[in-house]
């Protein structure tokens, strides 16, 4: 019977339904087929629960006497436990956890002893949803450059989504990072303009939105030696003052500063205690400080930096100027220049400024340029002659003036004669009548008188220089005359336009400058002698003086074999003046001469004993003229001859100056071509082998200015300062095949002009060590000789020679005044080659100007 059977019975008339009953039961009774197994119509679901609640799983089965068991496993449904007290057809959890999420659940449905087992379901617990927190602030990061910054935070809450930000102006505004979207954020390679950057992260979900705080980004710059970009300066302070040296460093980390001191010129050094400040201060100083130096050391982890050095000066306490050496009255003759000296005390050291009265004192001007303790006036005349001078002594505290001192300048003592050779350049002497004091031209002789062809008379070359041990200068101009050495013995003569005196008691000065071009073997002979009547002949020499029954002159003054013995002082290829004093005797006694080689020019210094002496003859009928000999075919350079009747006229100079001068211009070639010379082809080059050559402090550097012969170097210079000498200082590169044998124009001629005019004419020699060159240096003047310096070609055989020409007395102190000045050099003569073949060049080019 069918239970919806059951049901419709119970709802008949109760005697109905007990009658159904009975029957039923009879039939039940009666029958003999098995019991219906359980039924299960619906299976249990799988079904999910949040953590916290409970899970409802139910199954519809049928069956007779039917009844459940719920069942659980824990593995996946490998075992299974009864659940106590799960028997109805449905089943509630207790409250769920997410431990709970993958339990497996079963119910077994029994009916009249027989059991059905229903599918197995998962149970899946999901955690509640939590609104988004952070609980780890992101950090603050710092790294040096070019190192990578990371910031992180944690957070809890269900989903969470993220969004870092960045700001660039201290939190006021912020943007977001594209693809910054995890809980840590690379902020990736850093340089130092990320310093001070702020981050931080928008944390979500879709419960809540909350912010970060801010974290700062400190970019450390990269580690960095230290290095001072501010150096100490030196000091000068008074006695009792401070000073204060200041430095500025760059590095990283930031250097630590030291300051050192020494003591003893900066051979040691020590450190300043506790000095280590950017500032040092030295605090009341002591003169017994000054000279005392001071450096900063800078110091990190990357290493240490020195500073400059900085000298402390420490004078005195200010005073006013007072004289303690007044100027003395001076007498000259003209055109000797006077020199006025003062001296004077004061802190700091006085200043001078000299002044000149020409109304006997009334009133003083100052003389422009006259600055220095002492003053030299310009060459004089007798209108200075009265003119009074003072100086005055000036600082900061006051001034003090010193006495008027008087100048009296005595009529100039006139030679009788005087000739410089002041022809052009390559003529020759033969018929020349320049000079003053003379009756007629010059004629060339041999050694018994005869004439001699124009083209044995040598020729005019560069004028030669000569300045005494105190640095005087004697007055010199134009050229001179060099000798020709096809010519074994030689006289040049000429008249005299008066009588030279020549009565007992008078006496007659002679002098003249020579120079030997180099030297030879045998007796060289190079003299003078008053008169013109003299013929060579076969004189024998004694001390340098020769004698003969006519007359005597003086000779020899360069002999390296033979009965004359030279004269000391007389080198070859040196300059030597020869001054020659007359005195006469009665008549018919033999006259005194007396002979200085290389003597003092100021008039009023002793000429010491006399290089050679002796009393050869009577001169009483021979005094007309002046003769020059030469002999045994050597070349010599005849200049500035003088006879006068005071040594004063024979030796008329210019006084040493006080001072070294100004330089003017300035050149090593260095940095380019000089706006101030126009080279022509010449070019700067490498100096090769030249480099290191020359003095101290004035060598071949680098570079030097190189010319092919025949090109025209020019310097010109304007706006001069007020001046009374010019002198030139420079190294001269002889390069490759010059070839200086032979009388102009056959040899290889430096020509050094000043406006104008040839202060310089040598020939130089390289190409074959048979060839003799002109120019014979002076002592330190000659750097190398015919050596390889680097500019010979592949295969080539010639050498190279250097000097410093600037030690050649001929460039120290020419006379000049003009407010500009054009100076020219080359290399001329026959034969001229390219730069490849035969070149000269120069360095250290200075021109210096002086009072």
């Amino acid at each position: 019977m069918q239970a919806r059977d059951f049901e419709r019975a119970v709802q008949r008339p109760w005697w109905l339904a007990l009658l159904l009953a009975v029957l039923m039961a009879l039939l039940s009774a009666c029958s003999d087929s098995p019991s219906p197994a359980p039924t299960i119509s619906v299976q249990p679901s799988d079904t999910s629960a949040v953590a916290g609640s409970a899970a409802t799983l139910s199954v519809s089965a049928s069956g007779p006497d039917i009844s459940y068991q719920w069942q659980q496993s824990t593995d996946g449904g490998t075992t299974w436990t009864n659940v106590a007290g799960a028997t109805l057809a449905s089943y509630t959890t207790p409250v769920t956890t997410l431990a709970d999420s993958g339990k497996r659940y079963r119910v077994v449905v029994s009916a009249a002893g027989i059991s059905v087992n229903s599918s197995a379901v998962t149970l899946t617990v999901t955690a509640a949803v939590q609104p988004a927190s952070i609980t780890v602030q992101p950090a603050a990061a710092s790294v040096t450059a070019p190192g990578n910054a990371v910031f992180s935070i944690t957070a809890t809450g269900s989903a969470l989504q993220y969004q870092w930000q960045r700001s660039t102006d201290g939190g006021a505004t912020w943007s977001s990072i594209a693809g910054a979207v995890a809980a840590s954020h690379d902020a990736g390679a850093t340089d130092v303009s990320m310093n001070g950057h702020q981050y931080r992260v928008l944390v979500s979900n879709s419960l809540a939105s909350v912010t970060s705080a801010a974290a700062t980004l400190t970019v450390n710059p990269a580690p960095a030696a230290p290095a001072f970009s501010t150096q100490p300066a030196g000091q000068a302070i008074t006695a009792g003052s401070a000073a204060a040296f200041t430095v500025a460093a760059t590095g990283t980390p930031t250097p630590t500063l030291q300051w050192q001191r020494s003591t003893d010129g900066g051979s040691t050094w020590a450190n300043i205690a506790g000095a280590t400040d950017a500032t040092f201060n030295t605090g009341a100083a002591t003169l017994t400080q000054n000279g005392e130096r001071y450096r900063a050391l800078a110091s990190n982890a990357s290493g240490t930096a020195t500073s400059n050095v900085a000298l402390l000066t420490v004078d005195p306490a200010p005073a006013a100027p007072a004289i303690t050496q007044q100027p003395a009255a001076q007498t000259v003759t003209a055109p000797a220049a006077a020199t006025f000296s003062a001296a004077a005390t004061g802190v700091p050291t006085p200043t001078w400024q000299w002044q000149l009265s020409t109304d006997g004192g009334t009133s003083f001007a100052n003389i422009n340029g006259a600055t220095a303790a002492s003053y030299t006036t310009p060459a004089t005349a007798t209108t200075d002659s009265g003119k009074r001078y003072r100086a005055i002594a000036t600082n900061a505290s006051g001034n003090s003036t010193t006495n008027a001192v008087t100048l009296t300048v005595n009529a100039p003592v006139v030679a009788i004669a005087y000739e410089g050779f002041d022809y052009p350049v390559g003529e020759r002497l033969s018929g020349q009548n320049g000079g003053s004091g003379w009756s007629g031209a010059w004629s060339i002789t041999d050694g018994s008188g005869g004439p001699l062809g124009a083209e044995f008379s040598g020729q005019i070359a560069s004028g030669l220089r000569y300045a005494d041990t105190a640095g005087n200068d004697l007055v010199t101009s134009g050229g001179a005359w060099q000798t020709s050495a096809d010519v074994f013995f030689g006289q040049a003569r000429r008249a005299t336009a008066a009588s030279l005196p020549g009565t007992a008691g008078s006496t007659l000065w002679m002098s003249f400058l020579v120079k030997q071009a180099a030297t030879t073997a045998g007796v060289n002979y190079a003299g003078a002698t008053p008169g013109t009547g003299y013929t060579f002949g076969s004189a024998a020499g004694l001390a340098g003086i020769t004698s003969s029954p006519v007359n005597a002159f003086v000779a020899c003054f360069y002999c390296s074999s033979g009965t004359a013995s030279p004269i000391a002082g007389f080198g070859a290829g040196s300059v030597a003046m020869v001054l020659v004093r007359i005195d006469f005797a009665a008549s018919g006694a033999n006259d005194t001469m007396s002979v200085w080689i290389n003597p003092p020019l100021v008039a009023g210094t002793a000429l010491g004993t006399p290089t050679a002496t002796a009393a050869p003859a009577n001169f009483a009928d021979a005094l007309n003229g002046l003769t020059l000999v030469w002999g045994d075919a050597r070349s010599f350079t005849f200049d500035e001859l003088r006879l006068a009747t005071e040594r004063a006229a024979a030796t008329p100079f210019t006084p040493a100056a006080t001072g070294a001068g100004s330089t003017v211009f300035s050149s090593d070639f260095s940095s380019g071509m000089p706006a101030q010379i126009n080279p022509g082809t010449a070019t700067i080059t490498g100096s090769q082998g030249f480099a290191g050559l020359g003095p101290t402090g004035n060598t071949f550097g680098a570079n030097l200015l190189r010319s092919e012969t025949g090109n025209v170097v020019t310097l010109t210079l304007t706006n001069l300062p007020a001046h009374q000498w010019l002198s030139l200082d420079f190294l001269f590169a002889a390069i490759d095949s010059l070839d200086g044998g032979g009388a102009y124009p056959s040899g290889d001629y430096l020509r050094v002009t000043i406006d104008g005019v040839n202060v310089f004419r040598e020939s130089f020699a390289n190409a074959l060590a048979s060839q003799v060159q002109t120019y014979v240096p002076p002592p330190s003047v000659q750097l190398a000789r015919m050596v390889d310096l680097g500019f010979s070609g592949p295969g080539s055989f010639f050498t190279d020679s250097a000097y410093w020409l600037g030690g050649d007395p001929i460039f120290r102190r020419i006379p000049h005044s003009a407010s500009s000045v054009t100076i020219t050099m080359r290399i001329e003569g026959a034969g001229i080659q390219d730069l490849d073949d035969e070149s000269w060049g120069m360095a250290n080019l200075r021109v210096i100007v002086g009072p």
